[in-house]
């Protein structure tokens, strides 16, 4: 959700909860606005999607980065949607990379520690989803068990 797609509004009398955009991939900061309103208004629960800044290719093909901007990139889109959850009335329960982001987390066992990490830094209570495999290897010591779960195949 949050990508600029017309039905929107009308696919959230039909979900429990949504993915929303946070503008790297797709979106910008008035649909993501718009979405929230409407998930809180619904009832919706509200992830975060945080991709690859790659619009001409929505996200779907990886990009060479160094983790510690992967981790940047993954923490500066949920802060720009949590704003805007937080402004609503809302909050951001769950988080699941977008496209590529999640793809290759599924394959590279450091990108997708390098995720979890940002993600219990936002918040240690926040859901990560993940691809089933790679959730049983991002359990250290430091984070709490139910707080990572897998979330189907990845597209490879």
């Amino acid at each position: 959700m949050g990508e600029g797609c017309p039905n929107d509004v009308e696919l959230m009398n039909y979900v429990s909860s949504v993915n929303i955009a946070c503008g790297a991939h797709a979106g910008d900061a008035e649909i993501m606005r718009r979405t929230v309103e409407c998930a809180v208004e619904k009832g919706v629960a509200i992830g975060a999607h945080p991709g690859y800044r790659d619009r001409e290719n929505f996200g779907r093909f990886a990009i060479e980065m160094p983790h510690s901007q992967i981790y940047d990139l993954v923490t500066e889109q949920f802060n720009t949607l949590n704003k805007i959850a937080v402004d609503a009335g809302g909050k951001i329960g769950h988080l699941k990379p977008h496209g590529a982001l999640y793809n290759q987390s599924a394959v590279d066992a450091e990108l997708a520690e390098v995720i979890a990490q940002a993600v219990f830094d936002i918040d240690p209570y926040l859901i990560l989803l993940v691809y089933p495999a790679a959730s049983r290897s991002l359990r250290p010591k430091n984070r709490s068990q139910n707080r990572v779960r897998g979330f189907c195949r990845p597209n490879l």
